[in-house]
């Protein structure tokens, strides 16, 4: 709807109704409605107040002029507007002469003006006309066009006012682009921040939760709307970590520089994240902190894979050193082919068996070559030799009676190779290295199962991986 002036007393003279128009353009500024609404109520309240017959607007599209004109019907009301594109050049409209002179443009005779030839405006039977151009951001905007059917100068006091209407415009469309282009620019960065895989919180100068992206919804299992306005520290951070978190916080707000810290996120369900933490303040206008950015890289699982392979080397040392124990009883003929004595006790009692060496004059002889992997990154050593191994179902370590004796092929300090008859029916075990009283208990698991040949029988070679080391 325009913004229109009340009729005013007679005893009001033209300043009085100029005055009351910028107040009530002012005003309807302030309502922000739609720029286009904005755009028609200023060039109407121009017209208005200057008793002008009607009016246009002009607006650079493209780098081209189009104007848009509302002309008078015979019967005095407004006619189906009229809309014509043209170029932007000075010379072939009276909007593109206003525009390149940056500075209003008066013609009290269109038609008849030599600086420019305006066939547009002209067969539309304008005759005086008022052009205020509109340049925002230092670029040509468009135009208030103010035309009257005969011959009309403006006076100055005119000009200034239809400037003024102008200038409260542009001012009012400055301020509608930049509004614009920062919802853009929020939509634009809430897009990407929703689709990396980085935490991103904002948090307000008091470290209450203001928004959280898509990775944060993921990790901690809360949406936003239940953690909106809550203090970050009172849920998202461990107990034990209060006084790390608070403590940063403090020192951002306080020196207003980016922190770097590692730290654990707790999520909904109670389990703990480990976190490689960077925070960052942002300020305002005023140089008030007017959010603040903590973002995050998830190590859990670089942390899980660090202590399991402590574990594995833990393991790879156990092995080495119970191999190497065996070799020095070896070495020192402690036990020579066949079984001794105290494993023959020991098997008479029901307990595993142990070290027993191949007789040389019975070779392995493989079917094929070894199909699969590699599966040790360590390097394997020949143990042909009798050993005992029981399965494991679970984490429950067996009974000694569950031993049993099989022959091995190769060891390595990740892992052991044995033959067996038939595949076998486990995935866990565990596996006795060395001889009684120093006997080294391990548990491991089946990683491949081969068809080989024994002493022309088909058998089954096993490869186990160490994964820990057991007390029974």
């Amino acid at each position: 709807m325009a913004a229109s002036v009340e009729t005013q007393p007679e005893q009001f003279n033209a300043f009085a109704r100029q005055q009351a128009a910028l107040l009530a353009f002012g005003r309807r500024s302030n309502a922000r409605p739609e720029l286009s609404v904005l755009i028609q109520d200023a060039v109407a309240l121009v017209s208005e107040v200057l008793g002008a017959d009607f009016s246009g607007v002009g607006q650079v599209v493209a780098g081209k002029l189009v104007r848009k004109v509302v002309p008078r019907s015979e019967q005095g009301s407004a006619a189906d507007p009229v809309v014509h594109e043209s170029s932007l050049a000075a010379e072939d409209s009276i909007t593109g002469f206003a525009l390149r002179e940056a500075d209003s443009t008066v013609a009290a005779n269109v038609g008849s003006d030599k600086r420019f030839t305006d066939l547009f405006l002209h067969k539309l039977g304008v005759g005086g006309v008022l052009c205020v151009p509109l340049h925002v951001g230092n670029k040509p905007f468009g135009a208030l066009e103010i035309y009257c059917e005969k011959e009309r100068e403006f006076s100055q006091d005119d000009v200034q006012f239809a400037e003024m209407i102008a200038q409260l415009l542009t001012s009012s469309v400055g301020r509608i682009q930049a509004e614009e282009a920062l919802q853009q620019q929020r939509a634009f960065s809430f897009t990407i921040l929703e689709t990396v895989d980085a935490l991103v919180f904002t948090l307000d100068a008091r470290c209450h939760l203001i928004r959280m992206n898509r990775a944060c919804r993921q990790v901690t299992g809360f949406s936003l709307a239940e953690v909106q306005g809550k203090e970050f520290c009172s849920v998202l951070a461990v107990p034990e970590e209060l006084t790390l978190f608070e403590g940063v916080f403090r020192a951002a707000v306080r020196q207003r520089s980016p922190n770097e810290f590692e730290g654990h996120l707790l999520t909904k369900d109670g389990s703990r994240r480990n976190i490689s933490w960077s925070l960052k303040t942002i300020s305002g206008s005023f140089g008030e902190i007017e959010s603040i950015a903590l973002t995050g890289i998830d190590r859990t699982a670089e942390h899980h894979a660090r202590e399991e392979l402590e574990q594995v080397k833990a393991v790879a040392e156990e092995a080495n050193r119970a191999l190497t124990e065996l070799r020095r009883s070896l070495a020192e003929g402690d036990h020579a082919p066949g079984r001794s004595a105290s494993a023959a006790d020991g098997a008479q009692h029901g307990e595993f068996s142990t070290e027993e060496e191949i007789p040389t004059d019975q070779p392995f002889k493989t079917v094929g070559e070894k199909t699969g992997q590699e599966q040790r990154n360590s390097p394997r050593r020949t143990f042909q030799y009798r050993q005992a191994i029981a399965p494991m179902y679970g984490d429950v370590l067996p009974s000694r009676k569950k031993f049993f004796t099989v022959v091995c092929d190769d060891i390595s300090a990740g892992g052991l190779s044995f033959y067996m008859e038939n595949p076998p029916e486990f995935e866990k075990l565990v596996v006795a290295l060395g001889q009684p009283p120093s006997v080294s208990f391990f548990t491991a698991e089946v990683v491949r199962v081969i068809e080989r040949e024994l002493d022309g029988q088909p058998v089954h070679l096993i490869g186990c991986r160490f994964t820990g080391r057991a007390h029974l």
